[in-house]
């Protein structure tokens, strides 16, 4: 088998995370499906994911047949250790602000989402 990609090859965590909480936020919205992330999450995320797919979608059948897109306004990133970060960031639904936390971690030489919190 192919070796894993060293430090230098793996993509940084700024770069892997807001991409990634955006793709959270449609699937929440119910814009996206979540197998799509399922290369970037693990198998409990995803299921998580899977189960709340749509939740923040507005209730209000009318507001529902146009289905904006949640936009990420910001997103604040630390690394606590070495292959390891820990993710906050901000999403616009169109009708409030809601927080997704994010963990990532390297995981067979890529960064994937090994927990996920939505405030």
């Amino acid at each position: 088998g192919a070796a894993a990609p060293g430090p230098s090859m793996i993509l940084s965590p700024r770069r892997f995370a807001a991409p990634l909480a955006q793709g959270v936020a449609e699937v929440l919205m119910g814009v996206r499906p979540p197998q799509q992330l399922a290369q970037a999450t693990t198998l409990d995320v995803l299921g998580q994911l899977e189960r709340n797919a749509g939740r923040l979608a507005p209730r209000d059948p009318a507001r529902n047949k146009a289905r904006p897109r949640p936009r990420v306004s910001s997103v604040r990133l630390c690394e606590p250790a070495a292959g390891v970060a820990e993710v906050c960031a901000v999403v616009d639904t169109g009708v409030r602000r809601r927080a997704i936390a994010l963990r990532l971690e390297v995981v067979d030489g890529r960064w994937q989402c090994t927990v996920l919190r939505v405030g």
